[in-house]
């Protein structure tokens, strides 16, 4: 697993390991408002988090403002990585728990 080895990425994953699943909507919801950016989904991990998929931006500036944001609000710097691995609905955890989609849309919003 490495960065060179990501050809595309499609979509940039923020979720957090601190903050509540509320707290984590507060956070997609000022992104949608202040950075505009469009939401394709929030996938409940099973566990504690949430994950929210957006699209990914199109210059790299606007990625380094986007973690200048998130990660000090409690946000994982590491899905800013392409080659990070994000759980995925349907995905079942090894405690049993699966991975769902709370919300989708293919258009984005």
């Amino acid at each position: 697993r490495a960065n060179e080895n990501v050809d595309t990425r499609v979509y940039l994953v923020v979720e957090s390991d601190t903050l509540t699943k509320p707290q984590m909507g507060a956070v997609f919801q000022a992104m949608r408002d202040l950075f505009k950016m469009r939401m394709y989904a929030v996938v409940d991990t099973g566990g504690k988090s949430l994950h929210g998929w957006f699209e990914n931006p199109p210059k790299k500036e606007w990625m380094e403002q986007l973690k200048a944001f998130l990660v000090p609000l409690g946000c994982d710097p590491a899905t800013f990585k392409p080659s990070q691995p994000v759980r995925i609905p349907g995905a079942k955890r090894n405690d049993t728990a699966y991975q769902s989609f709370l919300w989708f849309c293919k258009e984005g919003k």
